[in-house]
């Protein structure tokens, strides 16, 4: 399981990408895979992507910090193209990454299930951060909430992505279409990562296979 550290800085100060403090905070690396074909909600996109190679990242970078009222979480990723600033053809598409949260004990990572939602916040690269988020009650079912109380920042430099979420560990009031952070108790987290280079989008990515384990140190 992995421990989230409890950090004496104010989160303001290590909300940027590449601050200081998390070249010296432990880091985990997640497996990622490409999202099954068949599982993708349209019947032209199987088809046309079932000989095709996209979700080819394998490893994501991730690490987390806490200051007892508010959660950061950094993702990283190499990336081969510089992303694009402008994406006015339907042929092109933002770099995005997205964190699922668990909102019932069996909620399946991909995309949640009827019964059983997952909470997902979703960035991707506009030219200016951007963050969203939604719930899923299965493939295809995702949906903004009119809560959009995280925010991001994110940076591309050296051919790595470094994205950062923020958010109250319990957010007033609490909502239950998303989770709450609750110190040294264990919880889970899923990553999903698009290469708008490769032109993923929707159920084209690559993204973590199995739940991760987390808790916050007190």
């Amino acid at each position: 399981m992995f421990k989230v550290p409890r950090v004496n800085l104010p989160m303001a100060e290590i909300y940027a990408p590449n601050a200081a403090l998390w070249h010296r905070l432990p880091s985990v690396k997640i497996k990622l895979m490409a999202a099954p074909v068949a599982m993708q909600p349209s019947k032209y996109v199987q088809a046309k992507w079932k000989d095709e190679r996209f979700g080819q990242l394998r490893v994501l970078g991730f690490q987390a910090a806490h200051d007892g009222t508010e959660l950061a979480l950094r993702l990283e990723w190499q990336t081969d193209e510089p992303p694009r600033r402008t994406h006015q053809d339907n042929n092109e598409f933002p770099d995005a990454a997205a964190l699922l949260f668990p909102l019932h004990e069996h909620a399946p990572i991909f995309m949640g299930a009827q019964d059983a939602p997952v909470s997902i916040w979703h960035w991707k690269d506009n030219g200016a951060p951007t963050a969203a988020v939604n719930l899923a009650q299965g493939i295809g079912s995702s949906t903004v909430q009119p809560e959009q109380n995280i925010s991001v920042a994110a940076q591309w430099q050296d051919g790595h992505w470094q994205v950062v979420f923020r958010r109250l560990l319990m957010p007033p009031p609490i909502i239950t279409s998303q989770p709450g952070f609750v110190l040294n108790t264990p919880q889970r987290i899923g990553f999903a990562v698009w290469d708008g280079y490769r032109q993923e989008r929707a159920g084209l990515k690559a993204f973590s296979p199995n739940w991760t384990e987390f808790s916050l140190a007190t």
